[in-house]
């Protein structure tokens, strides 16, 4: 699943070819297409296992950190990494593709009610300022989330096969050397984040 999560991410679903996936996992089309009946079962796998992830984390949050603020601090950053490799096609192919949207948006879904719940607490420990609107400071740590986290990252080229190299516009790029550059500007998005987080979370605190 770690090779067609990679490939969804990037390529998006329609991008994604079963082929080269049955290659990334060395084994033919055939035997893969006997494990997952449709490449859409094989791409509503890889999402589910990315999303309930995502799940996992932000209940290990919850039940590791006392702080409000680092909660909510940790649960953003948290989607920002789970997300930070997905290209223009991944958000694309969701618009018509129902079964990974539906994925998606229940993930969201669960993330903003437990948000909510973080901001709520704030308030009532006083931690938080009152008269604050838990939905209001939600979207806009997520609104600033997906307005980083798009734009910042490269797209990233296709991904290769171990030990094959990718010619872009001159010397050929290893698999090794994508993934460092892809880690690169994810620690640089995640540096920006954290800033942006820190000058909301300033807003939100009690004084």
């Amino acid at each position: 699943m770690d090779h067609a999560e990679t490939r969804l991410l990037i390529q998006g679903y329609r991008g994604m070819r079963v082929d080269e996936l049955a290659r990334d996992v060395g084994i033919s089309k055939r035997t893969l297409y006997e494990q997952f009946r449709t490449k859409e079962q094989m791409a509503r796998e890889a999402l589910a296992r990315l999303v309930d992830g995502l799940d996992l984390g932000v209940d290990q949050i919850l039940a590791r950190e006392a702080d409000e603020a680092e909660q909510l601090r940790a649960i953003v950053l948290l989607m920002c990494r789970r997300y930070a490799r997905a290209q223009p096609p991944f958000y694309r192919d969701l618009e018509t593709t129902p079964s990974l949207t539906e994925l998606i948006e229940g993930s969201q879904r669960r993330t903003c009610e437990k948000i909510d719940e973080v901001i709520r607490a704030g308030i009532a420990s006083g931690r938080f300022r009152t008269g604050l609107e838990p939905a209001l400071v939600r979207t806009t740590f997520l609104a600033a989330c997906e307005a980083l986290l798009r734009p910042q990252l490269p797209k990233a080229p296709a991904p290769v096969p171990p030990g094959e190299p990718r010619q872009v516009g001159g010397p050929a790029v290893s698999e090794e050397a994508q993934s460092d550059m892809r880690a690169s500007a994810e620690a640089a998005l995640e540096a920006t984040f954290t800033q942006v987080l820190d000058v909301i979370l300033n807003g939100v605190r009690q004084g």
